[in-house]
């Protein structure tokens, strides 16, 4: 059985219940990730002991591993808990008797489905790239379904003119322009809230007009953004690119 616990300043701490742990354990990841290894049916209140006994050693640790404040670097694991949602779907976990495999998906209209059997290691580095693989193909979905359409309405209503949106799943950027006027989104934008994704795609039309970053750029994008560019751009920093 594997679920999280909260635990400051360390966010989420992966814990796994086993028949083959005789006592508490903890190991720190080389990106940040801390599990918890635990006998079957350990309380969660002597989990919870036992991280804070052990908080001091655990900090020291993750600041040897190069951890962003010694809690947050890496990506985060993506395991049942956890609460992670696109634009459309909704990411759920269900533990399943019989599979084919140790875990398959299934996505539907609303949900991105996660079955797992009693004794898959949800941990693993192949698990959790199975699941990333699966929300991307989600985030894919919807963003061929909605970017270019979106794109094509924010457009027309402000009288700009592009050459086409192209979609890639981008680690660094949320979009860019090119000089011909065509444009590149993220998938990861389906992430986002409705207006953060207006922002970055009125941000990648504005630059059909000016292709640098100059206070007219800033004028026009505040512009269409009715007033609200310093607003939107102040929440998007507090997104990233990845999860």
């Amino acid at each position: 059985m594997t679920y999280t616990i909260e635990a400051e300043p360390f966010g989420g701490i992966e814990v796994t219940e086993s028949g083959r742990s005789r006592r508490l354990s903890v190991r720190i990841y080389p990106n940040g990730r801390i599990r918890v290894s635990a006998p079957l049916q350990t309380p969660r209140e002597v989990v919870i002991e036992f991280i804070n006994k052990f908080g001091a050693k655990i900090k020291a640790a993750l600041v040897k591993t190069g951890a962003s404040d010694g809690c947050e670097a890496g990506a985060k694991l993506i395991i049942p808990g956890i609460k992670f949602k696109t634009s459309q779907r909704d990411l759920e976990f269900e533990m399943a008797r019989t599979l084919e495999h140790d875990w398959e998906a299934r996505i539907s209209y609303d949900k991105i489905k996660i079955y797992y059997t009693e004794g898959a290691d949800l941990a693993s580095d192949k698990f959790q790239a199975y699941v990333r693989k699966v929300i991307d193909s989600a985030l894919k979905n919807e963003a061929t379904h909605y970017l270019p359409r979106r794109t094509e309405e924010l457009a027309a209503q402000q009288g700009l003119k592009y050459d086409h949106v192209a979609l890639r799943n981008m680690t660094t950027q949320w979009g860019s322009c090119s000089s011909n006027g065509r444009i590149c989104l993220n998938i990861q934008l389906m992430r986002l809230p409705k207006d953060l994704r207006d922002l970055v795609i009125m941000h990648e039309l504005t630059h059909t007009l000016h292709m640098d970053h100059s206070k007219a750029f800033y004028a026009d994008l505040d512009r269409f953004l009715n007033g609200r560019m310093d607003e939107l751009n102040k929440r998007l920093k507090k997104r990233s690119t990845s999860y």
